[in-house]
């Protein structure tokens, strides 16, 4: 069954994303202290960057994401974007699920880098 790729816990009703597969959280509520949030400003390091703790977990979910995985479009879009760019460096496409309001569920939908 693939895995359906969480950044982090959010106040949305993901339940229906587990219909395309087991849903994991990649920053989980105990990550150093982290609540398993957004990364604020004043958390990023001096040069712009996620905090390492962040940037480490991002790293090794895309090193264990498969082909048949996908990423949820939900939770802070700086994280996401970073995780983006750590499976466009491992993949050629990947897929992520995105919500359709008019349908009230999650599609996926394809990447391609």
């Amino acid at each position: 069954m693939p895995t359906v790729w969480v950044l982090h816990p959010v106040r949305e009703d993901i339940s229906a994303a587990a219909q395309h597969g087991t849903v994991r959280y990649i920053v989980d509520a105990d990550v150093e202290g982290r609540n398993g949030r957004y990364v604020y400003g004043d958390e990023l390091t001096e040069d712009g960057l996620l905090p390492v703790e962040v940037t480490k977990r991002l790293r090794e979910a895309a090193i264990n994401f498969e082909d048949h995985d996908l990423l949820l479009i939900a939770g802070d879009h700086l994280q996401l974007v970073q995780m983006t760019y750590f499976l466009t460096l491992q993949w050629s496409q990947f897929k992520v699920l995105r919500y359709d309001r008019d349908a009230k569920g999650y599609w996926p939908a394809v990447i391609s880098s």
